[in-house]
């Protein structure tokens, strides 16, 4: 009984390390990636995703059972995530710090398809220069972002029904791929009618799941992030 309790207790472990951190694969900048199928990190009961980085790019690769995940009617652009469906990406510029204030460098990525064209944004809640700000506000609140940027020339999207690849500029995202970094950071998706978004699903961040509030759809959360290992 205690061997067959060591068993279970490894297995345990292994999953807990996996929801608590996952590792960024050295892949190559091609289309039709070789992703472990032993790595998939869970999003969700069916939805899943890998890290990859050629030194020059993060690639985010979902799995869904989401073929029409992307459809948003977003019309200004900084209200993508409210306004239909899209991928995420957080990312913690500065490391891999669980300091719950949002610093400069803190970031979100948020990729999506208007009208059939992709669409993506940016998102800095703070930044050492101010650029496009934006307020987001409801009745019970509101937050500032710093800079909201349309960074869609920047991006790259791969479809094939349900699974998904995006693909991002390390600069963009202020992120050094050298071996051994770690920094803060999660992914997920919003799920939507293709008109409102209807549910917020997340990696690590379990907790973030509002869409009735559009600045607590905003708001970054850092400290609910999980580890990303170069």
């Amino acid at each position: 009984m205690v061997s067959a309790a060591e068993s279970l207790r490894t297995e345990a472990a292994s999953r807990e390390k996996l929801r608590a951190e996952v590792e960024v694969h050295r892949v190559s900048a091609t289309e039709n990636k070789k992703w472990n199928e032993k790595d998939w990190a869970s999003i969700d009961a069916r939805s899943s995703f890998q890290l990859g980085t050629d030194g020059k790019s993060l690639f985010v690769a979902y799995r869904t059972n989401q073929p029409q995940l992307l459809r948003n009617s977003a019309a200004e652009f900084p209200y993508a995530f409210t306004q239909g469906g899209g991928l995420d990406l957080m990312m913690r510029a500065q490391g891999a710090s669980d300091n719950r204030q949002v610093f400069v460098g803190d970031s979100r990525l948020f990729v999506t398809q208007r009208n059939g064209r992709l669409l993506a944004v940016l998102y800095r809640q703070k930044a050492e220069r101010a650029g496009n700000r934006v307020t987001f506000a409801s009745p019970v609140g509101e937050v500032t972002f710093d800079d909201v940027q349309d960074v869609t020339d920047r991006i790259k999207l791969v479809v094939n029904r349900g699974a998904y690849e995006i693909s991002a500029p390390l600069d963009l995202l202020g992120i050094d791929p050298s071996p051994g970094k770690t920094y803060r950071g999660d992914v997920g998706m919003v799920l939507s009618d293709g008109v409102r978004a209807q549910a917020r699903v997340y990696w690590h961040n379990k907790t973030d799941s509002m869409t009735a509030d559009v600045p607590s759809e905003a708001r970054l959360n850092p400290s609910q992030w999980g580890i990303f290992r170069f």
